[in-house]
């Protein structure tokens, strides 16, 4: 992940170098082995292509409105991505926390692994984060997943349960006795049969 101007600029230097390798490849095509040849340009096409997509991701940054956190694991690049937005550079960002630009170099250059807690909190309201979210407190209940083994087969269900635990009201899923017959050789009654030890859940259909 590019952090600053200066390294979009070397990358962009070494995208220029790179071009020109692979120019002198595409050249000496008839001079060396054709497998070891391809070989050698598939590399470097590889290697430009993932350094313009750093380069993509850096100006997308700085034009972006929003960021979105779905992960705190993602919480550093976040942070690096909200100071690349606002338009900071390391050593404004150093400034507002009166500390070196270089201590914020080595933070970002871990995406602030190892930080204290306080120290993060300081950054972000430096940086003028302010986050909000909503913290279930019980697991999601929404979808319940069969993996059942008959004759053999592997029949995967998918049970929607309600608003209520299955201890509460018993999972229900609808099952069409000729697509389960047609696919795995089994009926309906059958396959009853074999997931009753399932608790609360209840298969219906018509046959």
């Amino acid at each position: 992940m590019i952090q600053n101007q200066r390294q979009y600029n070397v990358t962009k230097g070494q995208i220029a170098k790179l071009e020109g390798a692979l120019q002198l490849a595409r050249d000496s095509s008839e001079k060396m082995d054709a497998r070891v040849n391809a070989a050698m340009i598939a590399g470097i096409e590889s290697q430009i292509h993932e350094l313009r997509e750093q380069m993509r991701e850096y100006e997308g940054i700085q034009r972006a409105e929003t960021l979105r956190l779905s992960s705190m694991r993602d919480l550093g690049r976040i942070l690096i991505k909200t100071r690349i937005a606002r338009g900071d550079t390391q050593k404004a960002l150093a400034d507002k926390l009166k500390m070196k630009s270089q201590q914020i170099q080595q933070y970002e250059a871990t995406e602030y692994r190892r930080i204290s807690l306080n120290r993060i909190i300081g950054i972000m309201e430096a940086l003028g984060i302010d986050l909000e979210a909503d913290i279930p407190l019980k697991p999601d209940s929404s979808a319940q997943e069969l993996d059942c083994d008959l004759r053999g087969d592997r029949v995967r269900a998918w049970a929607a349960a309600g608003a209520a635990s299955a201890a509460q009201q018993p999972s229900r899923f609808v099952l069409d006795n000729e697509i389960l017959r047609d696919s795995t050789g089994v009926d309906r009654e059958s396959f009853v049969q074999h997931v009753s030890r399932f608790s609360g859940c209840a298969v219906t259909g018509s046959t």
